[in-house]
Protein backbone atom coordinates (compact mmCIF):
# COMPACT_ATOMS: atom_id res chain seq x y z
CA UNK A 1 0.00 0.00 0.00
CA UNK A 2 1.60 3.10 -0.75
CA UNK A 3 2.94 5.55 2.17
CA UNK A 4 0.32 8.58 2.26
CA UNK A 5 -3.17 6.35 1.26
CA UNK A 6 -5.80 8.06 4.09
CA UNK A 7 -4.94 5.01 6.34
CA UNK A 8 -1.71 6.39 7.33
CA UNK A 9 -3.29 9.60 7.89
CA UNK A 10 -4.43 8.93 11.39
CA UNK A 11 -2.91 7.89 14.81
CA UNK A 12 0.13 9.69 16.99
CA UNK A 13 2.09 9.17 14.31
CA UNK A 14 0.45 10.02 11.20
CA UNK A 15 2.36 9.44 8.07
CA UNK A 16 0.46 12.09 5.82
CA UNK A 17 2.04 12.29 2.51
CA UNK A 18 1.59 11.29 -0.91
CA UNK A 19 5.04 9.93 -1.87
CA UNK A 20 5.44 6.87 -4.69
CA UNK A 21 6.72 4.68 -1.54
CA UNK A 22 5.53 1.33 -0.90
CA UNK A 23 6.77 -0.86 2.14
CA UNK A 24 10.01 1.29 1.73
CA UNK A 25 10.59 0.72 -1.89
CA UNK A 26 10.19 3.65 -4.88
CA UNK A 27 7.15 2.66 -6.81
CA UNK A 28 5.33 3.44 -9.84
CA UNK A 29 1.94 4.86 -9.22
CA UNK A 30 -1.16 4.67 -11.96
CA UNK A 31 -4.25 6.44 -11.80
CA UNK A 32 -5.76 4.35 -14.54
CA UNK A 33 -5.76 0.61 -15.49
CA UNK A 34 -6.73 1.50 -18.73
CA UNK A 35 -3.85 -0.06 -21.17
CA UNK A 36 -2.27 -2.10 -18.39
CA UNK A 37 -5.12 -4.13 -17.67
CA UNK A 38 -5.58 -7.53 -17.63
CA UNK A 39 -9.07 -8.36 -18.50
CA UNK A 40 -12.46 -5.83 -18.49
CA UNK A 41 -15.03 -6.61 -15.88
CA UNK A 42 -18.60 -5.34 -15.78
CA UNK A 43 -19.33 -3.22 -12.79
CA UNK A 44 -23.04 -2.31 -11.72
CA UNK A 45 -24.18 1.32 -10.68
CA UNK A 46 -28.21 2.33 -9.29
CA UNK A 47 -29.16 5.04 -11.93
CA UNK A 48 -32.02 7.48 -9.60
CA UNK A 49 -32.38 9.57 -12.62
CA UNK A 50 -35.54 7.43 -14.41
CA UNK A 51 -37.52 7.66 -10.95
CA UNK A 52 -40.62 9.48 -11.41
CA UNK A 53 -41.37 11.98 -9.16
CA UNK A 54 -43.73 15.31 -8.89
CA UNK A 55 -40.85 18.08 -7.91
CA UNK A 56 -38.20 16.81 -10.60
CA UNK A 57 -38.02 15.60 -13.92
CA UNK A 58 -36.86 11.98 -14.78
CA UNK A 59 -35.12 9.98 -18.01
CA UNK A 60 -35.88 6.38 -18.04
CA UNK A 61 -33.02 4.25 -18.38
CA UNK A 62 -32.50 0.84 -16.41
CA UNK A 63 -32.08 1.16 -12.90
CA UNK A 64 -29.24 -0.54 -12.51
CA UNK A 65 -26.40 0.35 -15.87
CA UNK A 66 -23.76 -2.01 -15.86
CA UNK A 67 -20.56 -0.37 -17.24
CA UNK A 68 -17.19 -1.61 -18.60
CA UNK A 69 -13.85 -0.95 -16.30
CA UNK A 70 -10.23 -2.16 -16.85
CA UNK A 71 -9.36 -4.52 -14.52
CA UNK A 72 -5.91 -5.73 -13.13
CA UNK A 73 -5.71 -9.40 -11.34
CA UNK A 74 -3.29 -9.55 -8.07
CA UNK A 75 -1.86 -12.86 -7.42
CA UNK A 76 -2.29 -12.89 -3.11
CA UNK A 77 -0.27 -14.17 -0.85
CA UNK A 78 -2.32 -17.81 -1.04
CA UNK A 79 -2.02 -18.25 -4.41
CA UNK A 80 -5.77 -17.04 -5.74
CA UNK A 81 -5.86 -13.78 -7.71
CA UNK A 82 -8.12 -11.02 -7.12
CA UNK A 83 -9.16 -8.47 -9.35
CA UNK A 84 -8.76 -5.08 -8.74
CA UNK A 85 -9.90 -1.70 -10.26
CA UNK A 86 -8.95 2.20 -9.43
CA UNK A 87 -10.86 4.52 -8.50
CA UNK A 88 -10.65 6.76 -11.07
CA UNK A 89 -11.69 4.25 -13.26
CA UNK A 90 -14.66 3.15 -11.19
CA UNK A 91 -15.76 6.71 -11.17
CA UNK A 92 -15.07 7.07 -14.95
CA UNK A 93 -17.08 3.98 -15.26
CA UNK A 94 -20.03 5.78 -13.74
CA UNK A 95 -20.18 8.73 -15.63
CA UNK A 96 -20.53 6.87 -18.87
CA UNK A 97 -17.53 7.63 -20.91
CA UNK A 98 -16.79 5.73 -23.95
CA UNK A 99 -13.21 4.39 -23.31
CA UNK A 100 -12.89 1.92 -25.94
CA UNK A 101 -13.77 -1.14 -23.68
CA UNK A 102 -16.56 -1.81 -26.01
CA UNK A 103 -19.12 -0.73 -23.36
CA UNK A 104 -22.64 -0.52 -25.03
CA UNK A 105 -24.14 1.69 -21.93
CA UNK A 106 -21.40 4.00 -22.67
CA UNK A 107 -22.58 7.26 -25.28
CA UNK A 108 -20.73 7.56 -28.01
CA UNK A 109 -21.91 11.26 -28.55
CA UNK A 110 -22.83 14.21 -26.65
CA UNK A 111 -26.03 14.14 -28.38
CA UNK A 112 -27.11 10.89 -27.03
CA UNK A 113 -29.48 11.04 -24.46
CA UNK A 114 -27.62 8.32 -21.91
CA UNK A 115 -27.38 9.03 -18.61
CA UNK A 116 -24.74 12.08 -17.74
CA UNK A 117 -24.41 13.74 -21.52
CA UNK A 118 -25.45 16.75 -22.17
CA UNK A 119 -28.27 15.72 -23.99
CA UNK A 120 -29.64 13.68 -21.01
CA UNK A 121 -28.39 16.53 -18.88
CA UNK A 122 -31.13 18.92 -21.00
CA UNK A 123 -34.12 16.37 -20.36
CA UNK A 124 -33.60 16.56 -16.55
CA UNK A 125 -32.66 20.20 -15.83
CA UNK A 126 -34.30 22.00 -18.57
CA UNK A 127 -30.82 23.65 -19.23
CA UNK A 128 -29.62 23.99 -23.20
CA UNK A 129 -27.04 20.67 -23.85
CA UNK A 130 -25.30 23.88 -25.41
CA UNK A 131 -24.87 25.63 -22.08
CA UNK A 132 -23.96 22.13 -20.29
CA UNK A 133 -21.04 21.86 -22.83
CA UNK A 134 -19.82 25.52 -22.79
CA UNK A 135 -19.95 25.44 -19.18
CA UNK A 136 -17.89 21.76 -19.27
CA UNK A 137 -15.28 23.29 -21.68
CA UNK A 138 -15.16 26.77 -19.63
CA UNK A 139 -14.24 24.46 -16.48
CA UNK A 140 -11.80 22.05 -18.47
CA UNK A 141 -10.01 24.96 -19.86
CA UNK A 142 -9.57 26.89 -16.15
CA UNK A 143 -8.67 23.89 -14.85
CA UNK A 144 -5.59 22.96 -17.50
CA UNK A 145 -4.53 26.44 -17.29
CA UNK A 146 -4.18 26.53 -13.45
CA UNK A 147 -2.77 23.09 -13.79
CA UNK A 148 -5.95 21.95 -11.36
CA UNK A 149 -6.94 24.08 -9.20
CA UNK A 150 -10.72 24.40 -9.92
CA UNK A 151 -13.60 22.82 -8.29
CA UNK A 152 -17.28 22.99 -7.92
CA UNK A 153 -18.42 23.06 -4.43
CA UNK A 154 -22.29 22.22 -3.98
CA UNK A 155 -24.80 23.16 -0.85
CA UNK A 156 -22.89 23.66 2.32
CA UNK A 157 -19.93 22.17 0.64
CA UNK A 158 -18.43 25.50 0.92
CA UNK A 159 -18.81 25.73 4.23
CA UNK A 160 -17.38 22.25 5.15
CA UNK A 161 -14.66 22.75 2.35
CA UNK A 162 -13.59 26.20 4.66
CA UNK A 163 -14.39 25.78 8.24
CA UNK A 164 -13.61 21.47 8.06
CA UNK A 165 -16.66 20.18 10.23
CA UNK A 166 -16.49 22.89 12.77
CA UNK A 167 -19.42 24.41 11.69
CA UNK A 168 -21.74 21.38 13.14
CA UNK A 169 -20.04 21.45 16.66
CA UNK A 170 -21.21 23.61 18.97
Amino acid sequence: MPNGSIGFRWGEKGKWNLESIAAGTETELSLTLLGQHDAVAGVAFPYFGGIENPHFRSVKHNPVLVRQLPVKNLTLVDGNTCPVVSVYDLVLANYGLDRGLEDENSAKDYAEIKPYTPAWGEQITGVPRQYIETIAREFADTAHKTHGRSMIILGAGVNHWYHMDMNTVG
